[in-house]
């Protein structure tokens, strides 16, 4: 595509033409800026204009629309359109029908204080074991009124674990799942699942899909009472080049900081469409990473493989080379497989690595969108928008809101970031809405790590709504630090939650209260739970559990899950944390030894 116009507003690219505006003060009533949209297509073209609150929409003869939502107008060659935007952002500008535009940039509301709520109500925090025994959390669904938290470690809550045949062999084995009736707040059972589980995800229904050093398995529908359990279906992952770890390959970090790779899963509500009519959990998805422990060292390989509800392989491929799969979402509304990972790559004059995003049709019916997918070199062309932008970066996780857009995390070794550039069009500046010094990545403490957040259209993964998010050293040197976003959720108004782990530090640090009870000083590592507005604009929580009370530690955020009117957030710490109604029998661990930890809250 021919180079982007000077943004100083919004512009779009159609067709090989940009569409631009030019931003200019204004002195009404708007509290917001004025923006002259002018068509420069040689044919009439429908667009819509979106806006947040409210917009008015002009040409030359008056008011064309005053709308809340979007605004559909049919543009003329040469003509001018002014959006008056008020106090709010013109988020995008896309064609109608069956051609897809990327929006381009996004304009931030007018700098203003945030009023945030400091203060987080949790209706139990609790940790998951008592002393050195454990579970370590590696994550954690949300089933009705049942949280399940899937782990490794030997903790029994005071029950007899059931074993999950056939996988188990023993209640020796490390491979755990914790079922609490969170209403109540209290643990209905512990079942044992062998070996190591690396990930897990469920169904509404309870169906309950695990992935670890055994393979994947299926679990049919866990309840909050009291039995034996069997597995629908497993798969030892055959397809999966052993490795010297064996098929998943664990990551050697107990804080879950997910550089190194492991497997991943997904499951979608039954189809009830299986050669064998099983009605038990519908389309699986598995991407597994088999090869080294040390990613990028040596020769690994990547795999993806779709199941029907029955357990049979009905899709899926193997790649070797240097590569770590991050997840998989399964999305049926879309019929895709969504992978996340990242790559090893090279600019010309340095090496880097690079985000992928893949979405792929059920059954390997081809592919559906790749994002990110760009020549390493035109980081280092001159003259080109991205130039300079060669801090590595990693695509880490991805959820459904339940508007169907398609939610997305990932990392990027310093504030030179290739987020800032559309997945699709590297000369096109990505709609990323900046909001305070703690969006925006300036001053950067070397190559401090910053976390993105993107909305993304599922079916083309083109970015509606992005953001770039750091912390901050204490004055006078504010200088950007390390936030690394490792889980995300969203609720059923699509408020966004983000399971993190921060460096020193989030906004309002030394002000952040659990119940009203002041929390720890920073003292090297913060679990983090951010809660967005869905315009991104509004961080409705930013919230840290740790306690004054007991050994200082450091802590990171492992997953987040969101069903109905509830919210759970598992992480693993090795300090004081804040409970509230702890599960009977728990308490900390020793100091400087990782132990789990699980708050539940309300949704907001």
């Amino acid at each position: 595509p021919p180079p982007r116009p000077a943004a100083s507003a919004c512009a779009a690219h159609i067709n090989g033409t940009w569409y631009a505006s030019r931003a200019k003060d204004i002195e009404s009533q708007h509290d917001g800026p004025e923006y002259n949209i002018t068509v420069l297509a040689g044919s009439s073209t429908a667009f819509v204009l979106t806006c947040i609150a409210k917009c008015e929409v002009r040409n030359a003869t008056g008011l064309l629309s005053t709308t809340s939502s979007d605004v559909t107008l049919t543009a003329l060659n040469g003509t001018v359109y002014k959006a008056l935007i008020d106090s709010v952002q013109c988020n995008n500008i896309t064609i109608l029908g069956d051609q897809f535009v990327e929006p381009v940039l996004a304009l931030a509301r007018p700098a203003q204080p945030y009023a945030p709520n400091t203060d987080i109500t949790i209706t139990l925090g609790t940790f998951l074991g008592a002393g050195p025994d454990t579970i370590l959390p590696v994550a954690v669904q949300v089933i009705g009124s049942l949280v399940v938290v899937a782990g490794n470690g030997q903790y029994r809550f005071g029950l007899t674990p059931i074993l999950v045949e056939p996988i188990a062999l023993s209640v020796s084995d490390n491979g755990t799942l914790v079922v609490i009736d969170g209403a109540i707040g209290k643990v209905v059972n512990v079942l044992k699942v062998g070996a190591r589980i690396d990930h897990m995800r469920a169904t509404e229904d309870g169906s309950v899909a695990i992935v670890g050093s055994f393979g994947v398995a299926v679990i049919s529908k866990i309840s909050g009472i009291a039995q034996s359990v069997q597995v629908a279906w497993n798969n030892s992952l055959g397809e999966v080049p052993p490795g010297p770890c064996g098929v998943c390959c664990a990551t050697n970090d107990t804080k879950m900081h997910r550089d190194s790779p492991n497997c991943r899963v997904s499951i979608s509500v039954s189809t009830g469409s299986s050669t064998t009519g099983s009605s038990t959990a519908g389309t699986v998805g598995v991407y597994a990473v088999s090869g080294t422990q040390a990613w990028g060292q040596t020769q690994s390989f990547r795999v993806w493989v779709q199941f029907d509800d029955a357990g049979h392989q009905i899709g899926g491929s193997v790649q070797d080379g240097i590569a770590a799969g991050t997840d998989v979402l399964v999305n049926t509304a879309t019929e895709t497989i969504t992978k996340t990972s990242f790559f090893n790559a090279n600019t010309g004059k340095e090496p880097i690595v690079m985000p992928a995003i893949r979405a792929s049709f059920y059954q390997g019916m081809g592919s559906a969108f790749v994002d990110y997918d760009w020549d390493a070199t035109y980081f280092r062309r001159p003259g080109w928008p991205a130039y300079g932008n060669v801090a590595d970066a990693r695509a880490i996780a991805g959820t459904l809101g339940s508007d169907g857009m398609l939610y997305f995390i990932g990392w990027s070794d310093g504030g030179d970031t290739m987020f800032f550039f559309s997945p699709h069009d590297i000369n096109a500046t990505a709609p990323n809405v900046a909001r305070d010094s703690y969006t925006t990545p300036s001053n950067m403490n070397g190559a401090a790590r910053v976390s993105y957040v993107a909305r993304m259209d599922p079916r083309t993964g083109y970015v509606t709504t992005g953001q770039l998010q750091l912390t901050r050293t204490p004055a006078p040197s504010s200088k950007g630090n390390t936030l690394m976003s490792n889980a995300i959720a969203a609720d059923d108004h699509d408020t966004v939650y983000i399971a993190q782990t921060a460096a020193c530090c989030i906004d309002h640090r030394d002000n952040l209260t659990v119940n009203g009870q002041q929390t720890a000083s920073y003292s090297g590592g913060d679990a983090a739970l951010l809660i967005l507005k869905p315009d991104f604009l509004e961080r409705t929580h930013w919230a840290v559990f740790s306690s004054p009370h007991g050994s200082p530690g450091s802590s990171s955020g492992v997953d987040v899950h969101v069903s109905g009117n509830m919210a759970a957030f598992v992480a693993v710490t090795d300090g004081a944390m804040i409970t509230a109604a702890p599960l009977p029998g728990t308490a900390p661990g020793p100091a400087g030894v990782a132990v789990g930890y699980l708050a539940l809250l309300p949704t907001l």
